[in-house]
């Protein structure tokens, strides 16, 4: 039997300094497995706090590690196009090689102007810009938690990260309620969700049941329901990212 780790999506208390971070990485724990953990120190890691996207640094890379949807950030970061796996090379116009030279970089940079990153995605260079914000503005001290996979939710929604959905209950349907940019490409926000492999999903436990039930690397079929016609949408079942449990002290 699979048992997930599952996650809460978000939560940031307050009331300590960030001067440290701790990173638990959990995967899925099976009867052959057992749960593997990262830790992560100030020395390698930095936390975009205006994002809450974490940045590690790994033989000479500097990658985003994590990246809360946008559904999850302040809303004025909700269309900041940073992604899990882009690759930092710049910071505010200059070349940055590690983790020291971009905090120093976002540490010289303006509160209140754009603070530029530059990235590489997929071997293609972009700009990813966001307003710097003050540090009495920022979220402090607590934990951020990034939930993995489903069974998060209040029974009314859930979202699946490594499979780029969300989904949640409209009166007697389960929909897509989130199309995140790792979805497969022929899903869209506000289809209805017939079936899963077969099995007709009746409600959010229904479909985290099935979910469960495919192996990694096994299709995910999903009958929806789009403006009255029957769509058919089959993508593999994605290896989970995991539980990451992100504490500031």
């Amino acid at each position: 039997m699979n048992i997930s780790i599952r996650m809460i999506i978000l939560v940031l208390a307050t009331g300590l300094a960030a001067s440290t971070i701790v990173a638990q990485e959990m995967q899925t724990k099976t009867t052959q497995g057992g749960v593997r953990t990262m830790r992560f120190s100030s020395d390698n890691a930095f936390i975009l706090r205006e994002i809450g996207a974490v940045i590690t640094e790994d033989k000479g890379a500097m990658k985003v590690m994590v990246v809360p949807p946008k559904e999850s950030r302040p809303k004025e970061m909700e269309s900041v196009d940073l992604r899990e796996g882009d690759e930092i090379g710049m910071a505010a116009g200059k070349r940055v090689k590690n983790l020291k030279e971009l905090k120093d970089a976002y540490a010289s940079a303006p509160v209140g102007e754009e603070f530029k990153i530059g990235i590489r995605r997929e071997g293609v260079a972009h700009i990813v810009s966001f307003k710097k914000k003050d540090e009495k503005d920022l979220p402090h001290g607590g934990q951020m938690v990034i939930r993995q996979d489903g069974r998060g939710g209040d029974g009314n929604s859930d979202i699946f990260p490594a499979f780029g959905i969300g989904i949640e209950k409209k009166g007697m349907d389960i929909t897509i309620a989130q199309v995140l940019p790792n979805a497969p490409k022929d899903i869209k926000a506000g289809d209805v969700v017939k079936t899963l492999n077969g099995k007709e999903i009746k409600s959010i436990a229904d479909f985290n049941k099935e979910f469960d039930a495919t192996k990694i690397g096994a299709t995910l079929t999903l009958e929806l329901l789009r403006d009255g016609k029957q769509v058919v949408v089959s993508a593999p079942r994605p290896e989970p990212k995991g539980q990451m449990i992100i504490k500031r002290n």
